[in-house]
């Protein structure tokens, strides 16, 4: 029989799955799309990426992205936990 989890131990997950998200969905620094980005914004989405970088290993990070089936996963792994607290299924905001 398994046990229920601690709502602080849920929202603990959706913040690094939050994070994942949000990481995997920022380009390289050297990808034309960020040709005209304010620097202001450029450095705020450095500063992210290195902090994510630091508490999450970089495997992990690399498999979120590497098909789109992690990436679908990581998708539906945030929607289902943010739907168990409250939030509208499909949810896929970062």
């Amino acid at each position: 029989m398994s046990t229920l989890r601690r709502v602080s131990d849920i929202i603990t997950k959706e913040n690094e799955l939050f994070d994942r998200l949000w990481y995997g969905r920022k380009k390289p620094f050297g990808d034309p799309s960020w040709e005209g980005v304010p620097d202001d914004i450029k450095a705020g989405a450095e500063r992210g990426k290195r902090r994510v970088e630091e508490q999450i290993p970089r495997e992990v990070l690399d498999q979120d992205v590497a098909s789109d089936w992690d990436w679908g996963f990581l998708g539906g792994s945030i929607s289902a936990i943010r739907w168990v607290l409250g939030d509208e299924w499909g949810n896929l905001d970062s």
